[in-house]
């Protein structure tokens, strides 16, 4: 592929991510319309400018042209016309994100396939930052209480075990991702459907943590993952006004420090007597700025894999150097 072409379609697709983060229904209000129909028009005259590259008519792209096609005729079908009232607006423009989420979430599997890595397009959730943060609390109540230590090696390999399994019943039987589709459809993120889902990372990442023999550690990790990344993910989504790299923002990315810093304070005070006040201030420290820069800058590799491996690491390198 074209050097040139690759990067004005990563570029487009950065754009259209933009755009749906503007709609977002946690961060809409009337008042950024004219910054959406800006970044609306700047979307259209990528696509009008890919359209006549000659690259696309090439079979291997043929994906990628189906997508910036499908793509111009959502922009074209359903912009928003200048409403009477703002909650004709509000209704238009949600009407926008609803058929260009899927549209999306094309063009991305689109250039995944031609090793053209885009930020994944994750909406709001409320139902999802619930289980994330009800999971989490069970999750270390089992750990810490219920779980023996030696039954936490075979039970972290038998959840990634097992969440794998599904992943390989679901990629051969598209009836059974459906099935499965259909029953987490209030958790789950569009793009779930066709990739691997983020709760199958998460068990390998529990699976790859088990294998450290280390309770305190995997208390961090789920700590971290299950409080930090949806405070994240509302306070980004909502407040992100400073962007920082692969649609995170500056908002984001400081809830996430403080949200995993007293997460995993709360952990250790509550699981760990025998360690010092200033160990425990420096492995949340070490935890919260780890899981962080790895959230900033999951791309290739999914977060709930990335974030709670690196936030262990980051508690358990504070700990080695403390002694």
């Amino acid at each position: 592929m074209h050097a040139s072409l690759a990067s004005e379609s990563r570029a487009l697709a950065i754009d259209l991510h933009t755009l749906l983060s503007e709609l977002d229904v946690a961060r809409w209000r009337a008042d950024l319309e004219q910054s959406c129909r800006t970044q609306a028009a700047r979307i259209e005259a990528r696509l009008v400018a890919l359209r006549a590259r000659e690259e696309l008519g090439e079979a291997r792209l043929s994906a990628l042209r189906r997508s910036v096609e499908d793509l111009y005729g959502v922009l074209c079908s359903a912009m928003p016309r200048q409403a009477l009232n703002t909650e004709q607006l509000a209704l238009d423009w949600a009407e926008l994100r609803a058929r260009l989420q899927p549209a999306y979430e094309q063009m991305a599997a689109a250039l995944q396939s031609l090793a053209i890595h885009v930020p994944t397009r994750r909406p709001t959730n409320y139902a999802r930052n619930i289980l994330h943060i009800s999971g989490a609390l069970a999750a270390l109540v089992l750990v810490h209480t219920v779980l023996p230590p030696a039954w936490m090696l075979p039970v972290g390999l038998g959840l990634a075990a097992w969440a794998w399994s599904l992943e390989l019943s679901r990629r051969l039987s598209p009836r059974v991702n459906a099935l499965l589709m259909r029953i987490l459809g209030s958790f789950a993120h569009p793009h779930e459907s066709s990739r691997v889902n983020s709760s199958t990372w998460y068990c390998t990442a529990l699976g790859v943590l088990a294998l450290l023999g280390s309770p305190t550690l995997v208390l961090v990790a789920i700590a971290v993952l299950g409080f930090a990344d949806p405070a994240a993910a509302i306070i980004g989504r909502r407040y992100g006004s400073v962007k920082l790299v692969n649609g995170r923002s500056l908002q984001g990315s400081g809830a996430f420090v403080g949200v995993g810093f007293l997460a995993t304070l709360t952990v250790l005070l509550a699981t760990r007597p025998d360690l010092s006040l200033p160990a425990v201030l420096a492995m949340s420290a070490g935890a919260a700025l780890l899981g962080a820069v790895a959230e900033l800058f999951s791309l290739r590799v999914d977060d709930n894999l990335s974030v709670p491996v690196a936030a262990a690491a980051g508690a358990g390198l504070v700990g080695m150097l403390l002694g």
